[in-house]
């Protein structure tokens, strides 16, 4: 899915206990994938979301991780990967839209535990928290 404003936004609380969810968020203003008032869980499911950085919320795991980073200024398009350290790939998304911060989180994602995060031919190595 992709929004021209916060995707995903809530006066409360949100908790997202399963299923998989993919947002798309434009890169420039002041929206965000996530915004919310009173905490954010993934507690089930996967997460994948991209879009601006200045106002980025993330989400804490409960039972699993989550990996949350500033990516730089990117264009849609640009594939994004997550492999855990034998190679195995866990979640994939190529965005519809520019962005500059990946969130990311799945049943499979250890907390404490490091992932290789592609952006665009650019890896590096991020711990679950």
């Amino acid at each position: 899915m992709t929004a021209s404003g916060d995707r995903i936004d809530s006066n409360g609380s949100l908790e997202i206990t399963g299923g998989m969810v993919m947002v798309c968020c434009p890169a420039q203003g002041d929206t965000s994938v996530l915004d919310y008032d009173s905490g954010g869980v993934i507690s089930g499911g996967a997460f994948l979301g991209t879009g601006a950085s200045a106002m980025a919320q993330t989400i804490n795991g409960s039972g699993q991780g989550v990996i949350s980073v500033n990516a730089g200024n990117q264009n849609a398009g640009t594939k994004i990967t997550l492999t855990d350290s034998t190679g195995k790939l866990l979640l994939s998304l190529t965005p519809e839209l520019d962005f500059s911060v990946v969130i990311l989180s799945a049943p499979e994602l250890q907390k404490g535990e490091s992932y290789i995060l592609d952006i665009g031919g650019n890896s590096g190595t991020y711990t679950a928290k």
